[in-house]
């Protein structure tokens, strides 16, 4: 099975994997701090009449669930950056392995909540870009992983087993 070799052409495998994790676990801390912001601004606005009030608590709902949403998605973000980080310093391929199902997990609850349930025609470009590093991050850390479980074990692993082209 082909796999990747190096990381953006310019750094290692392992290289690529602790800088994904610094990465995720930064991107992490700005959304918790983002929409940290937006919880407290909408739990603490007041409204001047109980009918305006009625009429902005559907709106109110919809952002206090994406506040969640978002806060949600930065804790298992910077879960699943430590255990990245601890897999590619240690080589780890439990840790990478962890990593890959927590992405995928995350990946499938970030496209049906952005497809689904809050779809915003303004942002659909910027996750299409965001879907597409994620998907290149993923094949990194995968690569890294069949890397180590090859060197580990000396033989081919199971996925080159199964994808590899035989003669007939």
């Amino acid at each position: 099975m082909e796999t990747l070799t190096n990381c953006c052409y310019f750094f290692s495998l392992q290289t690529g994997c602790i800088l994904i994790a610094v990465l995720e676990a930064t991107l992490g801390l700005f959304q918790i701090y983002c929409s940290r912001s937006e919880l407290h601004d909408i739990n603490g606005m007041t409204h001047k009449s109980t009918t305006e009030q009625k009429l902005h608590n559907h709106n109110i709902d919809i952002e206090t669930q994406r506040g969640i949403f978002e806060m949600s998605m930065a804790i298992s973000s910077i879960i699943s950056s430590l255990l990245l980080l601890i897999g590619a310093l240690y080589k780890r391929p439990v840790c990478l392995l962890i990593w890959l199902q927590i992405c995928i997990a995350t990946f499938i609850s970030f496209l049906f909540y952005t497809l689904i349930v809050d779809l915003t025609p303004e942002h659909l470009v910027m996750d299409a870009i965001c879907v597409c590093i994620d998907v290149y991050f993923w094949f990194i850390v995968l690569s890294y992983y069949i890397q180590l479980r090859s060197a580990q074990t000396g033989s081919p692993s199971e996925f080159e087993v199964l994808y590899t082209p035989t003669d007939v």
